[in-house]
């Protein structure tokens, strides 16, 4: 797979691949890497930072979080835009499945 691939696949300012696309791409590693660079702990959950997501594009990505990797969310609404939060309740499962990938001196944050 080459560099500009791989680049124009992750851009969020490029058009070439819709976000659907992307979701269709999502594996636990991709998930891992996202939740590092546009993540944030909260008290009790997980926010991925999806800012730039239209409120359908947020339900597609909550649908497939549930049946690739049976993870609950809900869809907050932050200003005029939405963030996605994993659940407290499904905490447990995003760690089982993102810390094989995390960066040692990004462990805190999850």
């Amino acid at each position: 797979m080459s560099y500009s691939y791989l680049y124009k696949f992750c851009s969020w300012r490029t058009k070439s691949y819709t976000r659907r696309s992307r979701i269709e791409w999502l594996s636990p590693r991709a998930l891992a890497f996202w939740s590092m660079d546009d993540g944030s702990l909260s008290e009790s959950g997980f926010y991925l930072n999806t800012l730039s997501y239209t409120l359908d594009e947020h339900v597609l990505l909550q649908k497939a979080l549930q049946v690739k990797f049976n993870i609950e969310t809900n869809i907050h609404k932050h200003g005029t835009k939405y963030k996605l939060y994993i659940k407290a309740k499904s905490m447990n499962q995003f760690r089982s499945i993102v810390l094989p990938y995390f960066a040692a001196h990004r462990l805190i944050f999850i």
